[in-house]
């Protein structure tokens, strides 16, 4: 029997056969319920007992918050235990200290997520072969909605910002990986599901007039711009940046080969605006140069 944590949109518990019939595990909502989501999210990191029972029940004397969480970790330990390996319980219960058991048959999908996406953390999209990017579209999957839907815990807020944040930089990756291979369809909806998120993130919406240039719809890219000078305006009260209207002037004057130039993403410090500079003073050097060898010659002869 192995045990399934589903986290991403509403809790679920679920008890899965070998034969892979699936039991959801009657867990009722409560404090008991939420310590063993917050283990769970804690990956491998052990707990004070001091620590839980102030953040779940210190409200109350010390002594009465860790007969609290006595309490609570009794009632898991008893109802895990009847869907898990007596040899390799759940949750590892010591004197001082709570943890997750590593070693346990437990599936997390935030888990599962996070370790996708920390795969490739120091690799930028364009760089990613095609297995690491399957890796990460795969984790990408599993973030069907957001941490714990309905729950409003200090602790909990602060996880799912966390795990957000985490969705959208992963998403972001997916596009320039797709840019840079022209899965261009695949990179529209990468950009559509953070805008579902952040619909003022302007990077995003740089990058899907780009794609949807890129895959021959103009038309769709200039509106692109439009929903982007929207969302500022009606989100952070600004305007398109310098960058984002210059992605408009390549758009307006058909011009593919520079718009690709602009591509977000690069690991070059300053970023693509700064080489663009400095290939303008190198084209303004290269013309006086050609002025005075012409000067020179004009004087030879």
């Amino acid at each position: 029997m192995q045990l399934h944590a589903r986290m991403f949109g509403k809790f679920q518990l679920l008890a899965i056969s070998p034969c892979g019939l699936a039991k959801v595990v009657p867990l009722e909502p409560g404090k008991a319920r939420e310590l063993l989501c917050f283990v769970m999210l804690s990956g491998n990191r052990a707990h004070h007992r001091e620590a839980l029972s102030s953040l779940f029940w210190g409200e109350g004397s010390s002594e009465r918050s860790l007969k609290y969480l006595r309490q609570a970790l009794w009632q898991l330990q008893s109802l895990l235990g009847q869907y898990s390996d007596p040899e390799q319980p759940v949750l590892r219960v010591e004197s001082d200290w709570v943890q997750l058991n590593a070693a346990a048959k437990l599936w997390i999908d935030t888990g599962a997520f996070e370790a996708g996406c920390l795969q490739v953390r120091n690799q930028s999209g364009s760089e990613l072969s095609p297995e690491q990017a399957k890796l990460v579209q795969e984790a990408a999957v599993l973030y069907s909605s957001d941490l714990l839907e309905g729950w409003h815990q200090d602790w909990c807020l602060t996880e799912r910002e966390r795990l957000q944040n985490l969705y959208l930089s992963t998403l972001d990756k997916l596009m320039d990986y797709c840019e840079t291979h022209n899965e261009f369809e695949n990179g529209l909806d990468y950009g559509t599901r953070i805008l579902g998120i952040d619909k003022a993130r302007e990077c995003t919406h740089q990058r899907l007039m780009r794609l949807n240039y890129l895959a021959g719809n103009r038309t769709a890219a200039l509106r692109q711009y439009n929903r982007c000078s929207q969302a500022l305006r009606e989100e952070l009260n600004v305007q398109p940046s310098k960058k984002t209207q210059r992605i408009l002037e390549l758009i307006q004057s058909d011009d593919p080969e520079n718009i690709q130039v602009t591509a977000a993403g690069t690991s070059r410090p300053g970023g693509w605006s700064q080489l663009l500079g400095e290939l303008e003073q190198l084209h303004v050097l290269v013309r006086k140069i050609q002025g005075q060898i012409e000067m020179v010659r004009a004087s030879g002869s």
